[in-house]
């Protein structure tokens, strides 16, 4: 018997909201993706910046350190 093989293409229209950030993004990481979530740096950059503007600069280096260690890995 032979068999033949067929590839079928499906569009379908999904709402992103439907799903949680961690499970994309670890979808994405499985898959070999890199993933970026701009809206967490802006809003933490935009506190270390706020604190150090204020004065508060042990502050601002404390959120500048937990920063670099999340993306980076490396403790400074």
């Amino acid at each position: 018997m032979r068999y033949k093989t067929i590839t079928t293409e499906v569009d379908v229209d999904v709402d992103m909201g439907d799903f949680e950030t961690e499970d994309l993004v670890e979808e994405l990481e499985r898959r070999g993706g890199e993933h970026r979530l701009t809206f967490d740096d802006t809003e933490v950059l935009t506190k270390i910046w706020m604190h150090d503007r204020e004065g508060r600069k042990d502050e601002a280096y404390a959120l500048m350190r937990e920063y670099v260690l999340e993306k980076l890995g490396k403790v400074i």
